[in-house]
């Protein structure tokens, strides 16, 4: 009887030992899944600039910003430039899926609540986020077929911006997202 007691304790304290452990790890875990996330989405952040009172000019400022050289349309180079912004929008669409899947590995795990937190404002963020891309990616190519037509490319602009206000909503709240998650992870000190 004795014997059976000592060996209940035994693995009672085993499994405590091995939940407390997995209970470190499982930080350890989410730290590492929010600094992978957070390195693939880290040049969505110079995109937060154009958030503000944001027009058809910026929306063109925002395609410079990712390369378009829009000199490149008058020498016969659009091609090449609009081709080269199109494969880094791509890019960044693929490192924010990745940096989703990251986040989402947070939620999986036990006993990081603040990690949680963290994840579930990055996800909104790049939910918010990819449609932006993808948006821009549709101005690009409105903006070559303008071109090839002999149309402004600022009139394009404006005219995609006009129809297509819904970008700088969805902007705005990625950056509100990534600002609310900066905090927290701030707050919570969650890089230490």
């Amino acid at each position: 009887m004795k014997r059976v007691l000592i060996i209940s304790v035994s693995l009672l304290l085993a499994v405590v030992l091995v939940a407390a452990a997995s209970g470190c790890d499982d930080s350890a875990k989410a730290k590492e899944y929010m600094k992978k996330g957070d390195e693939l989405s880290k040049k969505s952040y110079s995109l937060a600039s154009f958030t503000e009172e944001m027009d058809s000019t910026d929306i063109t400022s925002l395609l410079t910003e990712l390369g378009l050289d829009l000199a490149a349309a008058s020498a016969g180079a659009w091609e090449s430039s609009a081709s080269e912004v199109t494969s880094e929008i791509d890019r960044m669409i693929s490192d924010a899926n990745n940096a989703q899947d990251e986040y989402e590995k947070i939620l999986a795990l036990n006993g990081v609540d603040d990690y949680k937190q963290y994840a579930e404002l990055k996800i909104k963020a790049l939910e918010n986020y990819i449609p932006v891309l993808e948006g821009l990616q549709s101005l690009i190519n409105q903006m070559g077929k303008a071109l090839s037509e002999g149309k402004s490319l600022s009139d394009t602009a404006g005219a995609w911006y006009k129809d297509n206000k819904s970008v700088q909503t969805e902007l705005l709240k990625t950056v509100t997202y990534w600002a609310e998650a900066e905090l927290l992870k701030k707050q919570k000190k969650l890089e230490e």
